[in-house]
């Protein structure tokens, strides 16, 4: 006890110093319309030990740290159903594999020319190759041009990068042994060692998928019948945590566990709901990261190679944005789109840290290599925003470029994809939205219901209606239920506060949609007008109009003809 009473303030303190730092830079910068991200690595390099030295002890915040890539994976593999993969999006994954195979081949020489070694100089091209999916699907969506046909690119391409994040995580053992291949005496060994390790491994993930096939679906469906929703965040989070620590256990990265939970979840109900309360956790968790990430920063160690850094971001940028745009245009994009992809895409990301980290810890290379890698990341996730909108200006220039000519116009079936504007979402499926949906489906109209109750969800689809597991609140439930293509939404929750929860969250979501909520008392509806609902049915002035109508129609006097 007294060993756990000295440890625990100087956690705290270090916390208190990391999120404080974090809080105050990220403002700053923001202040500046720039990124959050580089904000938290810039104040892990302020606080850390190579500048003011206030982080008593990195273990602590390496270790809550590694929460956060866990959740981060985990989140990953949630979005991994294998709906997404059908159509159009299949040909953008293939834009994405292509491009960071290409990405790799074109920066490990560069790597090489600049002084690193073959084995560590592929690990840096390939963490290079990984762009930001926070970063740019943010600035995509305060932009609406998601659902446009280079953000919908840019999206399966973010998708197979982080696929093929587990597989780059994966190599970072078979690269430090090829590091080391030269100084052992006994190759054959080594690699039966492998060999066998990778049975084992196989063998272990194998037993995981079945158990968590099988049994992980029907303990998420149990935890969705109690009466409190945040059982699916818990049921979730131990499910995240529990397959990484199988999967470190067997000896791969604990971050390959936490994607493979997510993924066999991604079929069932519950993804969108559990995406949405894992969010701000995994959010809060990141920050820590990026700040600990920014702890190994030797601002004095940049500062005379400053130029390099310079130069590996603005050669990262050239590469990335060439490899991807040209392999979009391979592909059929049109060659507009195909150049906004590509310097839209054309940032290091925050995978490209956990990459590095990774390496760092198998020895792969020092601290010098990982700051300036550090220093890449930041600057180009700076000018993130500024590329972004400067590739409306360069793909203008591409509009005389032809399409290849081995695709043809066969791109043209892919351009337009569902997401037309029309139907409803009818959230709460009580006896109001009951009959509200009754009347939708005898007009013609089509409608997804959004509803926590995982039966009435069941039920639902097996009448032949669209139906989403969660809460209306929660914005990747808005998203799975397609909010920014429906042309109304009806909020019929009975509770007042879920109610104006429920608009806010619909407003922000959908500026243009049409709301109807239910609201129970008149100053509910009255603060539901001003979010911008358009029109609110209030309980309790429909019961005195009804039983008014009623009363008047059997009591009031007969009108003299």
């Amino acid at each position: 006890m007294p060993l756990a009473a000295a440890q625990t303030p100087t956690l705290l303190i270090d916390l208190v110093v990391v999120l404080g730092a974090a809080a105050v830079v990220t403002l700053g910068l923001r202040r500046m319309r720039l990124a959050t991200i580089p904000g938290y690595l810039i104040a892990g390099a302020l606080v850390g030990p190579f500048a003011l030295d206030l982080v008593r002890d990195q273990q602590n915040i390496a270790a809550i740290s590694q929460i956060a890539i866990i959740l981060l994976m985990f989140g990953i593999g949630l979005h991994m159903d294998l709906d997404v993969l059908r159509g159009g999006m299949f040909r953008s994954l293939w834009v994405g594999v292509v491009s960071t195979l290409g990405t790799v081949l074109l920066a490990t020489p560069l790597a090489m020319v600049m002084g690193v070694s073959a084995p560590p100089a592929v690990a840096i091209a390939a963490a290079l190759a990984m762009s930001s999916t926070a970063a740019v699907l943010r600035l995509l969506q305060q932009r609406r041009e998601l659902e446009q046909t280079p953000g919908r690119i840019a999206l399966g391409v973010l998708i197979a990068q982080d696929l093929l994040v587990v597989v780059v995580l994966g190599l970072i053992p078979v690269l430090s042994v090829w590091a080391g291949m030269s100084e052992s005496a006994d190759t054959s060994r080594s690699v039966l060692r492998m060999a066998q390790r990778v049975t084992l491994t196989v063998g272990g993930i194998g037993m995981l998928v079945l158990v968590g096939r099988w049994v992980l679906p029907k303990v998420m469906e149990v935890a969705s019948r109690g009466a409190s929703a945040e059982l699916l965040l818990v049921f979730g989070g131990a499910a995240a945590l529990g397959s990484a620590a199988a999967t470190s256990a067997l000896g791969m990265s604990a971050e390959l566990g936490a994607f493979l939970a997510g993924f066999l979840l991604a079929s069932t109900d519950f993804r969108s709901e559990i995406q949405g309360q894992l969010a701000p956790l995994r959010d809060l968790f990141m920050a820590v990261f990026f700040v600990a990430v920014g702890l190994g920063a030797d601002l004095g160690q940049l500062a005379p190679i400053w130029w390099v850094v310079v130069l590996a971001a603005v050669l990262t940028a050239v590469v990335k944005a060439v490899s991807i745009g040209v392999s979009a245009w391979a592909f059929g994009a049109p060659p507009p789109s195909a150049v906004r992809v590509g310097v839209t895409l054309a940032q290091a990301g925050e995978f490209t840290l956990v990459v590095v980290h990774e390496a760092t810890g198998a020895g792969l290379f020092g601290a010098r290599e990982q700051s300036v890698v550090v220093g890449v990341v930041v600057l180009t996730l700076m000018f993130t925003p500024l590329m972004v909108g400067q590739s409306r200006v360069l793909a203008h220039r591409a509009t005389r470029l032809p399409p290849p000519p081995w695709i043809g116009r066969m791109h043209r079936r892919h351009e337009v994809e569902a997401g037309e504007p029309g139907g409803a979402i009818v959230a709460g499926f009580g006896p109001v939205g009951r009959a509200v949906a009754q009347r939708l489906d005898l007009s013609g109209v089509p409608f997804v219901v959004v509803d926590l109750n995982a039966e009435t969800v069941k039920r639902q689809r097996e009448l032949g209606h669209r139906a989403i597991y969660g809460d209306i609140t929660n914005p990747e439930v808005l998203d799975a239920a397609g909010v920014r293509h429906a042309s109304g939404v009806v909020i019929t929750i009975p509770d007042d506060e879920a109610m104006l929860r429920a608009c806010r969250a619909v407003r922000l979501a959908a500026p243009e949609a049409f709301i109807a909520a239910r609201a129970n008392v008149l100053s509910s509806a009255i603060l539901a007008r001003g979010m911008g609902v358009d029109h609110v049915t209030v309980e309790e002035i429909a019961t005195a109009e009804s039983m008014a109508h009623e009363i008047i129609a059997r009591l009031a006097p007969p009108e003299e003809g």
